[in-house]
């Protein structure tokens, strides 16, 4: 029996004594309570009512996880199973398969620092002291050993050597840790006499070393749950400096020192996904590996001071005119720390609202809130980040990167989208702001260069239309339909285009290079409410249906074939001005006002999703009149409930039999199924009369091809010849849809007339780029969806202003090709080969060698 410390307490005027035994009792007793309300195979906290004997599923679990629970102890193991498990072993039932990752647990530890101690509330803030494990020791510390009580030495230097170790005054630094204590789960910790924790500092010299006992030196191991995939950083070890088993002496030298790699591209938070890791998480894992002696993660200020590293405001430009009178440039302000990260406000985005003072009352500011960081500097940036590959498509025509002669043209696309129901919590001075979000982001399509007198492309985006490539520059709280907002907000990104269109941008890089580039730019990423709101034109509405010509609806499908692009930004300006001085009876050709965009109308072009989108309306529109066989158009009194009936079976039959929802606004994704030709007999099954259903068939069929074209995103190289019959066979479907269907003659949508007519004038146009769906607005549509997940649980939300700081600053790291890039490798690396998962190796895998061979021998 122990017989260390006695607890003394006075009763009613007698002693009572109590050995440490009795509290050991006491506390096994707890451990054995806490291993019942924690499930057996995740090691999740059980709740009431929802659990199950681990023992009905003992065959099922040695089957997929190679684990015989038959042979557990109730001091070690539980007994019961979460609900969530018990349904994922019924399923592994049925249907058998290996599985991975089942919870390991430790025996019962009487120090206090046993898992059944859970504590409450929030993680301590204060710096707990201690030393890291060998494996993973931290640039700022070296590994330390651990030695046994009964033999504890203290930390000795060569006499050889120069550096000695550092402790607090009058205080001497032991690593004391119990062998009883010690497991291959377990790091080793050294605790310090006093609340200072001592660190040994090596000269490139000297060679620091620390005596151990044999018998209590254990590898280090890092929990796989502790550890993130894509943003962790890794202890590169050399096999001197990792701590095994038979080493008497753990020696570390700068040779040897194993650091902690902090490449951008690992560490930070932001290269997940927005669903993983938050910033507020990280630093939460960071304090409890902190605590419990590990430097497995990096410091989160360094993290932050990386972050800052990959901003616009980083990039160092010049723009020039193209006869040298106009010059820009930009460079970050004073440079400080390590990392070369600028002091001050230069890298925080700017204010929308920054202009606007309450001292001025002539001119109130809009309602709204947002940031948005300046366009140069982010295409600047951005062109930085695809510099090795810009490099590479040069090195391999033999030119040379860094001919100062050399210009490379590089085309751009851009554009504004608003979106609704974001209402999350709002402060109380803000709670008179619309529930309603605009975003503005931009994508660096294709870079190419003059090489043997033709335009050779060296760079080109593999995925135009992904949230990854598309970058954003504003997010802002605000209606899309108020022309306040829209001037302040978007006002000024339009005056940056300008600034850079059609002027050479040199980009200096950090070796001190430079790359002169040409930028293209195509505002082709908006919505045709948009385009029309903000370019001077009426509504969707008007009798003049098309954006890049003056064709009438009633005419449209009657001349089909007759149209060309004639619209301008000059003679929509032009008749803009006239409206205020002349008569409003005067045709004015759907001109409504002075328009703010600055691009020409033919360089936004169509939108290939908000196409497919409105051209799912139009052909589910003339299935539900053949359903109903009302050959009409409009929706009058007479027929609106027979068509609203037809459209109710519709939807129900393409539920049951193409699995699609029905929505109040058609998705992209539901347009593009009905499209698919597979499902061309089950769109029209429910037409009775057969022959109108061949006749939407027929329709159909000419409309595919077509839709292969304006959706490709490089035409003229994957289909050169479909692109030059287009416009024939687009003719044909319209006289196919006069003939069959002469009711929607005089009723032509906006985008039947523009995939009919433009799109290849659009594609084959000298100064385009040659494609249509290249420049659609998809990942900008996609955007939307992570504005949402950011600001719900990546930002903060206590001011709206910040919040949105937050979430332009993640989104715009989520979109950084650098990140993006190294974490695909981290990815493939960080993969154990021991039990699959991601996020560790062999090395510092918990599940130990002994315990996979029983696993294999069951």
């Amino acid at each position: 029996m122990r017989t260390g410390v006695i607890y003394r307490e006075r009763r009613a005027g007698f002693k009572t004594v109590k050995t440490a035994s009795f509290f050991d009792k006491l506390s096994m007793e707890e451990h054995r309570q806490y291993l019942k309300t924690v499930c057996r195979v995740c090691n999740s906290r059980l709740k009431k009512g929802w659990s199950a004997k681990v023992l009905t599923f003992d065959e099922v679990i040695r089957q997929s996880y190679g684990v015989d629970v038959r042979q557990d102890s109730k001091e070690l193991h539980p007994e019961f199973l979460c609900n969530k498990c018990r349904l994922k072993l019924q399923r592994l039932k049925e249907k058998p398969k290996a599985e991975t990752g089942m919870a390991i647990f430790q025996p019962h530890m009487t120090d206090g620092n046993c898992h059944c101690k859970r504590r409450k509330g929030r993680p301590a803030t204060s710096n707990v002291s201690g030393t890291t494990s060998p494996a993973t020791t931290s640039p700022a510390t070296t590994s330390s050993a651990t030695t046994s009580p009964a033999t504890t030495s203290q930390a000795t230097t060569s006499p050889a050597t120069t550096s000695q170790a550092t402790t607090s005054p009058a205080t001497t630094s032991q690593a004391t840790t119990s062998p009883a204590t010690t497991s291959p789960a377990t790091t080793s910790q050294a605790t310090t006499s006093q609340a200072t924790t001592s660190q040994a500092t090596t000269s490139p010299a000297t060679t620091s070393q620390a005596t151990t006992s044999p018998a209590t030196t254990s590898p280090a191991t890092t929990s796989p749950a502790t550890t993130s995939q894509a943003s962790t950083s890794q202890a590169t070890t050399s096999p001197a400096t990792t701590s095994q088993a038979t080493t008497s002496q753990a020696t570390t030298s700068p040779a040897t020192t194993s650091q902690a790699t902090t490449s951008p591209a690992t560490t930070s938070p932001a290269t997940t996904s927005p669903a993983t890791t938050s910033k507020n998480q990280y630093i939460r894992e960071y304090n409890i590996l902190k605590e419990k002696g590990l430097s497995t993660l990096c410091p989160p200020k360094q993290l932050d001071a990386i972050e800052k590293t990959l901003m616009p405001g980083m990039a160092r430009y010049s723009i020039e005119g193209t006869d040298y009178s106009e010059n820009y440039f930009h460079s970050p302000v004073k440079m400080t720390g390590d990392l070369d990260v600028p002091s001050g406000e230069s890298l925080e985005p700017e204010s929308v609202t920054g202009d606007f003072h309450e001292h001025v009352p002539d001119f109130p500011c809009p309602n709204t809130k947002g940031v948005r960081f300046p366009y140069a500097h982010a295409v600047a940036k951005t062109l930085e980040e695809l510099d090795d590959e810009i490099v590479n498509g040069i090195t391999k025509l033999g030119r040379d990167p860094n001919d100062p002669t050399l210009v490379i043209h590089t085309i751009c696309k851009d554009g504004a989208d608003g979106l609704g129901d974001v209402s999350i919590h709002k402060e109380k001075a803000d709670h008179l702001l619309p529930d309603k979000a605009l975003r503005f982001s931009f994508c660096v399509l294709k870079c190419s260069i003059m090489h043997n007198n033709s335009e050779v492309t060296i760079y080109e985006d593999p995925n135009p239309n992904s949230v990854r490539s598309n970058r954003p520059i504003l997010e802002c709280i605000g209606d899309e339909n108020d022309e306040g907002t829209v001037a302040i907000c978007v006002g000024p990104i339009e005056s940056q285009r300008l600034l850079m269109k059609d002027k050479v941008m040199r980009v200096h890089m950090s070796d001190g290079t430079q790359r002169a580039h040409y930028l293209t730019f195509f505002n082709s990423m908006i919505d045709e409410k948009w385009d029309r709101a903000h370019g001077g034109l009426a509504g969707a509405g008007s009798k003049y249906l098309c954006t890049l010509c003056e064709a009438v609806r009633e005419e449209a499908l009657e001349k089909a074939g007759s149209y060309e692009i004639t619209r301008t930004l000059k003679k929509v300006e032009v008749t803009a001005s006239k409206i205020k001085y002349e008569s409003q009876e005067k045709d004015t050709f759907g001109v409504k006002g002075f328009p703010l965009l600055t691009t020409e109308p033919w360089e936004r072009g169509i939108d290939a999703t908000h196409a497919d989108i409105n051209l799912g309306n139009f052909f589910k529109s003339l299935i539900v009149r053949e359903m109903a066989q009302v050959y009409s158009w409009a929706k009058t009194a007479g027929v609106k409930k027979q068509i609203a009936d037809a459209e109710s079976k519709l939807d129900k039959h393409l539920k049951e039999s193409l699995g699609l929802n029905p929505t109040l606004m058609m998705a992209g994704n539901y347009a593009r199924e009905m499209f698919k030709t597979e499902h061309a007999e089950k769109l029209v099954a429910l037409v009775e009369r057969p022959e109108r259903r061949s006749a939407l068939t027929e329709v159909l069929a000419k409309f595919r091809p077509l839709r292969k074209v304006y959706r490709a995103n490089w035409p003229l190289k994957d289909r050169p010849d479909e692109v030059g019959q287009y416009k024939a066979r687009a003719v044909e479907m319209a006289d196919a849809i006069k003939t069959h269907f002469p009711y929607v003659s005089k009723s032509c949508t906006n985008y039947l007339h523009k995939v009919i007519e433009h799109v290849q004038e659009l594609i084959e146009h000298p100064s385009g780029l040659g494609s249509v769906g290249a420049l659609s607005s998809e990942g900008n549509e996609a955007g939307n969806k992570l504005f949402r997940q950011l600001r719900v649980g990546h930002a903060r939300k206590g001011n709206t202003y910040n919040g949105l700081r937050d979430v332009l600053w993640a989104h715009w790291l989520y979109t950084s090709k650098t990140l993006r890039d190294k974490a695909a490798v981290t990815g493939r690396s960080l993969c154990c080969g021991r039990c699959g998962r991601l996020g560790h190796n062999v090395r510092t895998c918990t599940l130990s060698e002994s315990s996979e061979s029983d696993e294999n021998a069951s």
